[in-house]
């Protein structure tokens, strides 16, 4: 399966964010679908093979992460986004804990930062090949990624696998110190409203 091919579904019960988070998709090879409800997400999700939602918390009729709690169960390959203006901590430990979410994203949320994410998510799950842009090598990323490390303190890189060809799999580690500011966390403060 292609990269291109892969299917997004937005709701949110607002037509305005949804417009914004489509328009927020164009530079991403993906197709976008909205649905304005629990009701009609169930119904795209019944009709079309569904990648990754991105869904907003409160909506009439269920909320997000009762959305995203029956998508966990009856797909679990799917990913799953919380977008909300609800940046209360219990709000997003029922993401994680029930709906399984990858992300949990505060409004507002520039939508072409939804959609990356969106985007770098579906990479990580497809794997290398279907990330590296324009099909290009994959060779010499170690390289670049050791460069990014030295310039940023807090980061350090760790050699994990040498399969033999001189191609050396790592994994980033984080040195530095550790927030326990949920505001910080999530992205947003409490005083944040609406949503």
């Amino acid at each position: 399966m292609s990269y291109a091919t892969k299917n997004v579904l937005i709701v949110d019960d607002d037509p305005r964010i949804l417009r914004s988070l489509r328009n927020g998709f164009r530079r991403q090879p993906l197709r976008v679908f909205t649905a304005g409800s629990a009701v009609k997400a169930m119904e795209v999700l019944g009709s079309e093979r569904i990648d990754a939602v991105v869904c907003d918390q409160r909506m009439p009729g269920a909320s997000g992460v009762d959305l995203l709690e029956c998508i966990a169960s009856e797909s679990p390959q799917t990913v799953r986004v919380m977008l909300s203006g609800d940046g209360r901590f219990t709000t997003a430990l029922e993401a994680i804990n029930r709906a399984q979410v990858a992300r949990f994203l505060a409004k507002p949320c520039p939508a072409t930062t939804v959609a990356q994410v969106v985007a770098d998510l579906l990479a990580d799950r497809a794997g290398v090949e279907d990330y590296v842009p324009h099909a290009e090598s994959a060779r010499g990323t170690d390289a670049l990624v050791q460069q990014e490390c030295a310039t940023a303190p807090e980061l350090a890189i760790e050699p994990v696998m040498d399969d033999g060809d001189g191609e050396v799999a790592f994994k980033i580690l984080w040195t530095g110190a550790m927030t326990t500011d949920s505001t910080r966390i999530l992205g947003a403060d409490e005083s944040a409203g609406g949503d």
